[in-house]
């Protein structure tokens, strides 16, 4: 009797614990670090921190954005990697931050290291110059370089490498490489000729339409609905890289399972919202949300082809 008296207050006790112990709190507790890939004014940073504010308000939690800006070899993919494997530090850039420079013998980092939740949105990667311009394209530009040299203005790495792969294919063409912190001081040095060539992922187009910078040749797969009549690289060249320059929400690659669940649920709720994608169009960028599995092969795609380059 006593015995079975014994075995039953046991389990009652330990029924007692089970349903008395508090539940594990959702994902996130405290306040999460949302790192910007680039400097403030940019596209990026921008509707990062729209992003922020649409997470803040999902999850009642402070989302904080960071700007990680700078030309230094894979800065905005060192400070992720650097970060603590809590689910507390997330980061939105450029794809080509981590599929390009991991290429790089002198990186840091690993593309595995990393994991691309989403895409968001994409523009018209294309180089600009100023309004009075000679050139009709950038080929133009580079056949001129011959007898005066001309000066390009970049902000990533992938910037560089395709502009040295166009440069390489006009015999004696002569450029010198100038990084620069964003692409508003990027847009700045054309502007007050400071500069002959300039990178830009999309963001010049009101002071393309208002006749301060002109869109001199288009980098991207596709032409651009922003630019129907400017060429695309690709047709001026034998070889190139089409830099299409998705934005991604990316973490660690051991980010925590209910973090990322939660996460990622929130960001496909943002990003196909309409009145989200009309503030991206708004800045004539266009809206391109991505699952997580489609973006890992754009990911697994990129890196595949930038190996060929790299090569080169």
């Amino acid at each position: 009797m006593f015995k079975t008296f014994a075995t039953v207050a046991a389990a009652a006790i330990l029924s007692f614990g089970t349903i008395a112990a508090p539940a594990q709190a959702a994902w996130p507790e405290r306040p999460v670090k949302l790192l910007l890939g680039s400097a403030a004014g940019s596209s990026i940073d921008m509707i990062g921190r729209l992003i922020a504010q649409k997470l803040t308000e999902k999850f009642d939690q402070p989302f904080v954005p960071q700007n990680v800006a700078g030309v230094g070899l894979g800065t905005f993919a060192m400070t992720l990697k650097n970060s603590k494997s809590d689910g507390y530090t997330i980061g939105f850039g450029l794809d080509n931050n981590f599929t390009n420079v991991a290429h790089d013998p002198n990186a840091r980092f690993k593309l595995a290291e990393f994991k691309p939740l989403c895409t968001v949105f994409n523009g018209d990667t294309s180089y600009i110059v100023a309004p009075d311009c000679p050139w009709k394209n950038v080929k133009e530009a580079l056949e001129a370089s011959r007898n005066t040299p001309v000066s390009f203005l970049f902000q990533t790495a992938m910037d560089r490498n395709c502009f040295e792969l166009l440069a390489s294919q006009v015999p004696g063409a002569q450029v010198k490489m100038i990084p620069q912190k964003s692409p508003s001081t990027i847009m700045s040095a054309i502007m007050g000729g400071h500069g002959d060539i300039g990178s830009s992922g999309g963001l010049h187009y009101e002071q393309a339409r208002a006749g301060k910078v002109r869109t001199l040749t288009i980098m991207t797969s596709d032409p651009s609905p922003n630019y129907p009549d400017v060429e695309l690289a690709k047709n001026l060249f034998d070889d190139v890289v089409c830099p299409d320059a998705y934005r991604v929400i990316i973490v660690k690659s051991d980010f925590p399972a209910e973090a990322e669940a939660a996460l990622t649920a929130a960001l496909q709720e943002i990003c196909t919202d309409p009145e989200f994608e009309a503030a991206i169009e708004k800045l004539h960028f266009i809206p391109r949300y991505k699952n997580t599995d489609d973006t890992a092969k754009i990911f697994a795609q990129q890196y595949d082809d930038l190996a060929r380059f790299w090569k080169k």
